[in-house]
């Protein structure tokens, strides 16, 4: 494995895209009210539940997010959830059932016990808390069944962003959190020693990782996360691929309900979930084929043949299907290593004209997403771009607002912005942003008041009559958006 992994270090002397994201540490408390009845490990679940929620909390406001509106969110989608729970267990005890005899009291007590454990489940927000350590675990010596716990958590600012837009999104359906990526090898006429290798995982592992780096750097802001499918998460996807139609959209619209993991505790590893439904799924298949073997000059020559597939896994679309151009590499068996990094890089760089074309395809199948150009007349420098596109991206977090640079001179900045949703409400989020600063001495300035699509970065205390506005061609819109009134 390691000349594998030195013959890529070698070639790609890039610093690594990983998705890996700094953890932020955040305090939060937690309290609950207990009942005699409660045991110990059901009451720490509601305080660890309670301290989770006010870390939250914290971190939304900090991300400048509206955390009033995820909660809101979030009580409305679980009540939801828990409509018919609650009316089985009215069934269950004969609540309101004419000619029965209801049992008030274990109804309430069943009530309450599924509510609150189902509730510590739903939405799986504990995968954003990878650590946490208890700091504190108290009751109150006057109110006994008054519970209390402050502990101090790692936050996943990355997966929290995924989470507030699972619950917050107007279309969240067509929003690509995951693209799995499964990666099998067949050997034809040869074995794994024969190319080289002492163990499969070494070769297939390191092939993986730098074909997610790869897809990162192109998928950036069309799909959340890249993660290896191994093999047990590669059957789970098989599994739902199999399922119906109907079936797998009834599972997405209890996305978010609760599982059989009772929340990640203490060392938490990151969860795929059940988020198959927004998801994308990757196969590459390679066949590595012994063609000859020449024991005088201790060469052997393989012929590697391989295809890509890419699938909507909620409606089974193939988004993309490529047959690579064959290869053929002879290596000298005297040198282990060679082969093994020969072999491995010329199958690396199979797949890799497709991956710069993926980005096209995932945005044709996010067919609800639009695209309008937003011309940037006047600014100090990049920087101040970059301010502005973050902003854009804050303001529009729950219209899926995506700001690239298309484009950018010394005195022109075009900025494509993707979208979703009603284009009245994408104007009026842009409108909203009029006059406010960026750093130190950058207002925001719309030169005329009949389009958004034309702005001024004004130096604060320059001259404030109009910026004459450039032609610019602004608007650009796919083929299933009606273009925005400009």
């Amino acid at each position: 494995m390691k000349g594998i992994t030195l013959i890529f270090c070698i070639l790609f002397l890039f610093p690594s895209l990983s998705m890996a994201q700094q953890l932020n540490s955040v305090e939060g408390d937690g309290r609950f009210y207990s009942r005699d009845d409660d045991t110990l490990s059901f009451i720490k679940k509601q305080l660890l539940s309670s301290a989770f929620r006010d870390v939250f909390s914290k971190e939304l406001k900090e991300m400048g997010l509206d955390s009033d509106k995820f909660w809101r969110r979030y009580e409305e989608k679980f009540q939801e959830y828990f409509t018919p729970i609650k009316e089985s267990l009215e069934k269950k005890y004969d609540i309101g059932v004419e000619g029965g005899k209801p049992d008030t009291v274990k109804f309430q007590k069943a009530l309450r016990q599924k509510r609150l454990v189902l509730k510590g489940r739903y939405g799986r927000l504990s995968r954003a808390i990878p650590q946490y350590s208890i700091k504190k675990m108290s009751r109150s010596p006057q109110v006994p069944n008054s519970r209390y716990l402050r502990l101090k958590a790692k936050v996943n600012r990355k997966e929290l962003h995924r989470i507030y837009l699972q619950f917050t999104s107007d279309n969240p359906e067509r929003h690509f959190s995951t693209l799995y990526l499964s990666t099998k090898f067949q050997l034809v006429d040869t074995s794994w020693i024969e190319t080289g290798v002492e163990v499969e995982s070494d070769f297939t592992q390191v092939l993986s990782n730098h074909w997610r780096e790869k897809l990162e750097a192109q998928l950036n802001g069309k799909v959340d996360r890249i993660v290896f499918a191994d093999a047990g998460t590669t059957a789970q996807i098989e599994a739902f691929t199999r399922m119906n139609t109907d079936a797998r959209k009834a599972m997405i619209g209890n996305k978010g309900a609760a599982d059989s993991e009772e929340g990640r505790v203490e060392e938490a590893p990151d969860v795929l979930g059940d988020d198959f439904g927004s998801s994308l799924w990757m196969t590459l298949n390679f066949k590595i084929k012994k063609v000859k073997e020449n024991t005088d000059t201790e060469k052997r020559e393989f012929e590697l043949t391989g295809d890509l597939l890419l699938l909507d896994l909620l409606n089974q679309e193939i988004l993309v299907h490529d047959d690579f151009p064959e290869k053929m590499g002879i290596y000298s068996f005297n040198q282990p290593k060679e082969i093994s990094s020969g072999l491995a890089n010329a199958i690396f760089q199979m797949p890799l004209t497709r991956f710069n074309k993926l980005g096209e395809a995932v945005l044709q199948a996010r067919d609800n997403m639009k695209r309008v150009v937003i011309d940037v007349i006047e600014y100090g420098n990049l920087g101040d771009i970059n301010s502005l596109m973050k902003l854009i991206g804050n303001n529009g977090i729950t219209k899926q607002f995506s700001p690239v640079i298309k484009s950018f001179t010394p005195n022109n900045v075009k900025i494509l912005l993707e979208y979703a949703g009603d284009d009245a409400d994408m104007m009026a989020i842009i409108r909203g942003l009029e006059n406010k600063v960026l750093g130190a001495d950058r207002r925001i300035v719309f030169p005329s008041p009949d389009t958004v699509f034309q702005l001024a970065l004004k130096k604060e205390g320059a001259d404030k009559e109009k910026v004459s506005p450039k032609p610019s061609g602004a608007k650009e819109t796919t083929k299933n958006q009606a273009a925005p009134t400009s």
